[in-house]
């Protein structure tokens, strides 16, 4: 099975997945239910998912707020060629992921910017001492080549389920008609 293999889902297995991206902690007892099939098919649905890799991990969707987090900062890097005669593409995305406040670390195909990557802060004087610091102890690694700040009361959606719904949906024709026209938009 390579990395890039794309799987066909069967309803259940779309079910199933379904409400483990809506409720992670949810029991394989409760979706039979729901489903009206038995614990054991759910079981075996979802061990099934995490042998193919459908499902890698379940992981809690944190409020940022309440650990202490105010400020969201992305900033697109250079890797210079320093680094890349050094080391290979997995030992710098590793020490990368090493950046203290780093929760997100995305490689960028682009010639002018290799990596995205997104801090969490708990305001903006956080981010100012920390951004000194990363331009004088990084100069020679990498090149900032911009960066933006914002609170996290203004992050709108951080769920997964969207993108499930359109992907796996009934509708293969989502991308034809799935766009809305603002001008006569009405919810």
């Amino acid at each position: 099975m390579r990395e890039t293999d794309i799987f066909k889902l069967t309803a259940n297995q779309k079910k199933v997945l379904h409400r483990i991206i809506q409720e992670g902690r949810i029991s394989d007892t409760k979706i039979s239910k729901e489903m009206n099939i038995s614990q054991q098919a759910v079981f075996k649905i979802r061990e099934h998912l995490e042998d193919i890799g459908v499902i890698e991990g379940y992981a809690p969707l944190i409020n940022f707020e309440k650990i202490g987090i105010h400020v969201l900062h992305f900033m697109g890097i250079e890797v210079k060629s320093k680094l890349w005669n050094q080391f290979k593409e997995t030992e710098i995305n590793n020490k990368l992921l090493q950046l203290p406040m780093l929760f997100e670390l995305y490689r960028v195909p682009l010639s002018k910017i290799t990596h995205i990557m997104v801090f969490g802060f708990k305001d903006i004087d956080q981010v100012e001492k920390f951004m000194k610091k990363m331009k004088s102890s990084y100069s020679e690694e990498f090149e900032i080549k911009w960066q933006y700040s914002f609170s996290v009361k203004n992050i709108i959606s951080q769920s997964p389920l969207k993108l499930f719904y359109d992907q796996l949906g009934k509708d293969s024709q989502i991308l034809e008609k799935g766009f809305i026209k603002f001008d006569n938009y009405k919810p």
